[in-house]
């Protein structure tokens, strides 16, 4: 049963191919980054936060693993969709720092993105040890024998807790100044540079002909 849960993140990363795109063109790069960012937030959150309010199916029951890999499905389809409109937007940026410098730097700009990924992904890891000791969860116990206020403790770090942290990052998000009509802007300019810089480059090896 554990091996549909993968295979659903999968599904979701396959899906999140056309979905983007379309989804781009339909609401805007940034909107659509927003919606799939506060998307994933919800969903993969959503069985934990439902079994705390009693509204899921009991352990055991035919309809929960079948319920879980098609949240994990929508899930995970909006976390690809919002990492992949994360470096076109990241693209975008470097756009606009070349109208404004004059200067590439695609480099220093996905470096950093990719360095915050990473350190975003140890200070969870971290957070996440500090959380568990928090609810002294036992690290050696039988499952039947973890006491239920822990096991009530980490629904509500993997269900609300992490929702709000998710939709925090969201709202960071949020204040992304670039949308479909700057952009157009900005590329309009630096195509008429690259038009200029060429016509100059024309010019200059006409002269040095004569």
């Amino acid at each position: 049963q554990l091996a549909w849960l993968p295979l659903a993140i999968v599904i979701g990363g396959m899906l999140s191919v056309p979905v983007a795109p379309w989804l781009t063109s339909s609401i805007d790069k940034k909107n659509a980054a927003l919606a799939a960012g506060a998307g994933f937030a919800l969903l993969i959150t959503l069985p934990y936060n439902l079994r705390l309010l009693g509204w899921m199916p009991p352990n055991g029951d035919a309809m929960l693993l079948p319920l879980l890999v098609a949240n994990n499905v929508l899930a995970y389809t909006c976390l690809y969709v919002s990492h992949g409109l994360a470096g076109s937007m990241m693209a975008d940026v470097a756009d606009e720092y070349e109208l404004a410098t004059g200067k590439r730097q695609e480099g220093v700009f996905f470096s950093s993105q990719s360095f915050a990924f990473k350190a975003t992904f140890g200070l969870g890891t971290f957070f996440a040890g500090i959380a568990i000791d928090l609810i002294e969860f036992p690290g050696q116990a039988a499952v039947n024998a973890v006491p239920a206020e822990a096991i009530f403790g980490l629904g509500m770090i993997a269900g609300p807790a992490i929702c709000l942290v998710q939709l925090l990052a969201v709202a960071v998000m949020s204040a992304y100044p670039i949308n479909a009509a700057r952009y157009h802007l900005i590329r309009q300019e630096l195509n008429a540079r690259a038009t200029q810089a060429t016509v100059a480059g024309m010019r200059a090896q006409a002269e040095v002909g004569v």
